[in-house]
């Protein structure tokens, strides 16, 4: 765990781990320069149960914190806590029991419940199942929520932690550069309260995350495909999500064209390095459908005939996406 200025939560976070059915582990909370009254709820639970570790440095990011933390661990797992948050009591034994009977699963995630400040859940999330359309969804945008995940600390290790200069976006950083050397897994269960508070994120902190993450995703692209890929191509890609703004989006019908051939490219590399199973290469074709036909949608206003080429290949590459796109279209007619 790490915490800068947390005192509002806290305890209940900590309480939400002391409180595990499972109760083998060492909790390391790493306070990240706090100048409200966490240092001292942290010296207090400290006192009362040895399973706490805290590490006390100057103000440096969540990241820097969270590295600390991870590189001084023992265990052979890490689980991650915000020091906003609560788990459910059985996380850590569900999430135990699944990476023991499952050695191949580096990272393990769960379903989460979003709540209010209060801890009243409004909304359940659930991350996509099987290790490969997990993967191949990161390459758009955080598939996998980071609190709820527990990881093997020597595949984290070998990729060298978390990256600060991408956070706040490290989560989706690093998971990108470990997922060719393990599986991903996730437990459909909810395990975790995830805590939303504090206002709406503007639009503005919006756009820069979405740029932090494209600069992320270049760098990955590149290493993947062993050829330099630019900032602003890396950003067109990542653009072709839904869960984007989409203000990144190629807009000249040369860059649409060059998205195309991108979106070609990974989708080829990966599969060819992933192996996705029969029903994840299903799902994954057709999202890789339903991009180019997006592509077809904004080039055809500049050029019916280029827009016509984009479909056509969509509809080659997953006939689905007919019906697909049909009832996305009348999801916001209805909206």
């Amino acid at each position: 765990m790490a915490v800068y200025n947390g005192e509002r939560f806290l305890s209940e976070a900590i309480d939400s781990v002391l409180n595990q059915t499972y109760s083998h582990f060492e909790f390391i909370i790493v306070d990240d320069g706090s100048t409200d009254t966490t240092p001292q709820i942290l010296a207090d639970y400290a006192q009362q149960d040895a399973r706490i570790r805290v590490v006390t440095q100057e103000n440096a990011g969540p990241g820097a914190a969270r590295n600390v933390a991870l590189s001084s661990a023992r265990g052979v797992y890490i689980a991650i806590v915000d020091a906003d948050d609560v788990c459910l009591a059985s996380r850590f034994e569900k999430q135990m029991d699944f990476l023991q009977a499952h050695p191949e699963v580096g990272l393990l995630t769960t379903s989460i419940y979003i709540t209010d400040e209060n801890l009243r859940p409004y909304e359940a999330k659930v991350p996509p199942s099987g290790s490969s359309l997990l993967k191949w969804q990161l390459f758009f945008y955080t598939a996998l929520y980071q609190p709820p995940c527990m990881m093997r600390k020597n595949i984290a290790e070998e990729v060298g932690f978390y990256r600060g200069e991408f956070s706040p976006c490290e989560d989706f950083d690093l998971f990108n550069r470990m997922k060719f050397l393990t599986q991903y897994a996730a437990i459909p269960e909810p395990l975790y309260y995830y805590r939303q508070w504090g206002g709406n994120i503007s639009a503005e902190k919006i756009h820069l995350l979405e740029d932090i993450m494209a600069c992320s995703i270049k760098d990955f692209l590149t290493d993947m495909l062993g050829r330099p890929i630019e900032q602003q191509e890396a950003a067109a890609f990542q653009a072709l999500s839904a869960h984007t703004t989409g203000s990144a989006r190629p807009t000249k019908l040369d860059d649409m064209r060059q998205t195309a051939a991108l979106l070609m490219e990974v989708y080829s590399e990966f599969c060819q390095r992933e192996q996705p199973s029969d029903d994840e290469a299903r799902e994954i074709r057709l999202d890789v459908a339903l991009k180019m036909m997006l592509l077809g949608t904004l080039a055809v206003r500049q050029s019916p005939g280029a827009a016509s080429g984009f479909i056509w290949q969509a509809i080659k590459l997953d006939p689905r996406v007919l019906l697909s796109s049909m009832l996305r279209g009348l999801g916001r007619l209805r909206r």
